[in-house]
């Protein structure tokens, strides 16, 4: 059943004095300082260190630029660094008939043996 038209419209009208106005008006500021301050606070966590670094990350992947230094992307290089290292660290002891692999896993040499070994890979003497 259709509903019936009002066959009467009440109008209801408020008024408000200066102070109420003030009042409305402080609120509705501060509702939006409220708003503001939550985007404000999106943009920061969106900017945080660790997202860049995803960021330049990724960005570095997908166009194979450097942009900053120490990002995954960087780790062949590291790695290709530590390899060339080793292998001079392990080619002047195989000349010299040193086992590097026995000192390197017997517990009472390791230790020294690491140390040793980044004093060459660094040429620390």
């Amino acid at each position: 059943m259709p509903k019936a038209k009002p066959d009467r419209v009440e109008v209801i009208r408020i008024e408000l004095q200066e102070s109420e106005r003030q009042i409305l008006k402080d609120y509705v500021t501060g509702q939006n300082v409220g708003e503001v301050s939550q985007l404000f606070e999106g943009i920061d966590k969106l900017l945080t260190f660790e997202n860049l670094y995803i960021g330049a990350t990724i960005f570095e992947i997908l166009s194979g630029k450097e942009i900053l230094p120490g990002t995954p992307n960087d780790l062949n290089d590291l790695l290709g660094m530590l390899k060339d290292g080793a292998s001079i660290v392990f080619n002047e002891a195989q000349e010299n008939n040193i086992d590097v692999i026995g000192i390197a896993t017997n517990p009472r040499t390791y230790s020294s043996a690491f140390v040793q070994g980044l004093k060459e890979v660094f040429n620390l003497g």
